[in-house]
């Protein structure tokens, strides 16, 4: 999910074509579009927003490495800037970019003793993983086309929803992330001016906290039904493409949304490109051009104000019956369609839902320390000292730690979100006298 600001009602504004250019992932025309502009009426944040992208990417004069108060975070953000900065002016290409950045990120690695390669390729992004994982800092890497991502935060929390789509209601649960680090790569490339504020990982939705006023229609519109579209999609369609998805979710914010239609369409159509490789613009795109055919019946105009005189329900009426035309799109290589398989496939082994929610646990592997604790995050808890030098599995939920030896429960505490330490008496081997052995091999 993008959000950003949008800049008055014109499409064609200098911020919103330099936003189209970043969102596919090129800015070798971003240059010429700024030095296009006219001295004599062009506006003070133009020209400031020309600097800031002449610092960044021209000159790459600016200083990369941020401020998080860690080492290691700043230098793995830092070169996933640079490689940003590389593949998006055109310097490299999207396989050199990706194997630029495998080699800063080793470097990174050994620089910091942390981990000696085998070969150069090493997982370093599941490496570089372990690492945050261990320092209590969510990581996400992902490949986002046409570059791979980079998300980093401090905390999170968990919250449940009950989502009305167009077609069906889906559950689903939220986690808010707090203390972002690293946004991504299209908040880089549109100098802050559009962020991916969220997005579906399996069955869990992710919000950035603060990108939203959670009682406002941009929260449960463009964020909630978004996102639980693609949930359900994901669900029914595997077999959807990334542009697809998109295109799906933006007409189900089309087919809800009221007092931010306008701003919508506007939205979509200053973001929008005819280039597939870009999902994101492709969709808009798309999504713009079939809804304007669908309500008035004629093509897209490519000059002027399409949008100048709207009816709301009428844009809410033409994203629903595109989206159940695309249900009844006959399948290319199979009989039927999506809905008709739902209906014969699907629909039959429904089972009612769970009387309990679903609740996500993390799941990891775990090695005893010889104080009988496990690490999970940067908070430590005590099993039986029996298992030292053991691998167990530790099951992490919302509010409780359960740690397992060979499928049988050993150890299950409350769960912490800060750092310290948890013991449970029971667990103890030692004389009491010696128990501030544990405290010491932990500082």
């Amino acid at each position: 999910m993008l959000s950003g600001g949008a800049f008055a009602d014109d499409p064609d504004s200098v911020p919103d074509r330099y936003i189209s250019l970043a969102l596919q992932g090129d800015l070798s025309r971003a240059e010429s579009l700024f030095a296009s502009m006219n001295p004599n009426t062009v506006s003070i944040s133009n020209v400031e927003l020309a600097a800031r992208f002449q610092a960044r990417f021209i000159e790459q004069s600016e200083n990369l490495l941020p401020s998080t108060g860690d080492d290691f975070s700043d230098a793995v953000i830092s070169a996933y800037r640079k490689y940003w900065i590389l593949t998006l002016i055109g310097d490299m290409s999207s396989q050199e970019g990706e194997d630029f950045l495998k080699s800063s990120l080793r470097q990174v690695l050994s620089n910091l003793n942390k981990v000696e390669f085998s070969s150069p390729s090493a997982g370093v992004f599941e490496l570089v993983g372990e690492i945050f994982d261990e320092k209590g800092v969510h990581y996400l890497d992902t490949p986002a086309p046409p570059l791979r991502d980079l998300f980093l935060w401090k905390t999170e929390e968990n919250r449940r929803y009950s989502v009305r789509l167009t077609d069906r209601t889906q559950r689903v649960s939220v986690t808010f992330m707090n203390g972002m680090y690293s946004l991504g790569w299209k908040q880089f490339a549109t100098l802050g001016l559009v962020a991916t504020t969220g997005w579906v990982e399996g069955s869990q939705l992710y919000c950035v906290e603060g990108a939203y006023d959670r009682s406002s229609e941009n929260f449960e519109v463009s964020y909630l039904k978004h996102e639980a579209r693609h949930l359900a999609d994901l669900e029914r369609f595997p077999e959807l493409q990334s542009a697809d998805l998109e295109y799906r979710a933006k007409l189900t914010e089309l087919a809800f949304a009221s007092a931010s239609t306008r701003q919508l369409l506007y939205d979509f159509t200053s973001k929008s490109a005819p280039n597939p490789a870009s999902p994101h613009a492709y969709a808009n795109f798309r999504v713009t051009r079939d809804v304007y055919q669908e309500m008035f019946g004629e093509p897209f105009p490519e000059s002027g104000d399409a949008w100048q005189v709207i009816d709301v329900q009428s844009v809410n009426k033409a994203a629903r019956d595109l989206l159940e035309d695309l249900n009844q799109k006959p399948f290319k290589q199979l009989p039927g369609n999506r809905q008709q398989a739902f209906e014969q496939l699907d629909k039959p082994a429904l089972k009612p839902l769970p009387r309990h929610p679903y609740r996500y646990v993390e799941i990891k592997p775990v090695k005893v320390n010889i104080d009988y604790h496990v690490q999970y995050r940067q908070h430590y808890y005590s099993v039986p000292h029996q298992y030292v030098g053991e691998k167990l599995e530790l099951h992490a939920g919302e509010s409780l730690v359960t740690i397992y030896f060979r499928q049988q429960v050993v150890a299950s505490h409350a769960r912490k979100h800060g750092s310290g330490i948890t013991t449970e008496a029971a667990h103890h081997q030692w004389k009491q006298e010696n128990c501030l052995v544990c405290i010491l091999i932990h500082l």
